[in-house]
């Protein structure tokens, strides 16, 4: 049984990778389609690459939190296993709720998109994008954390 587990979790790991690569590097094709209005093209682009990429990844997190067989372990790892999700979640949200280093990440995402200036896209919209979007992938990372507790405990 554990190592179906396993298996279940690296292909969900491959897809959830595949997913993101898909929704950075499409992006613009899929916000054509999304939206006709040429302005509402670059904001569905930016939200794409800035907001939903970093929300596909934290699902990772409470996929290996119900995955992983914490219970087969012994307390040490147990500990350490928690710790990683508490880590996780506190980052997440310290990022979502810090102005500066929110916007830190958006520069950065901002920088690592070849072509942003081409099509409009201002680092004040990744700024945007990312202040709607982190809280919601940091809820999910502290989802995932209270998942691999409760498991743990129980």
């Amino acid at each position: 049984m554990q190592d179906t587990q396993f298996i279940v979790l690296f292909v969900s790991f491959v897809a959830l990778i595949l997913t993101s690569a898909a929704l950075m590097y499409g992006r613009r094709p899929l916000a054509r389609r999304l939206a006709k209005d040429p302005n509402e093209q670059t904001v569905r682009s930016v939200e794409l690459v800035a907001g939903w990429t970093p929300t596909v990844l934290s699902l990772g997190f409470p996929l290996m939190a119900l995955l992983i067989p914490i219970n087969d372990f012994d307390r040490g790892f147990q500990l350490m296993v928690i710790g990683f999700f508490a880590i996780g979640a506190v980052w997440m949200l310290t990022v979502a709720k810090l102005p500066r280093l929110r916007n830190l990440m958006a520069q950065q995402a901002y920088a690592s998109t070849l072509g942003a200036k081409n099509h409009g896209e201002t680092p004040e919209l990744y700024q945007d994008v990312m202040r709607r979007f982190l809280p919601l992938a940091g809820a999910v990372v502290a989802l995932a954390f209270v998942i691999v507790l409760l498991r743990a405990l129980l």
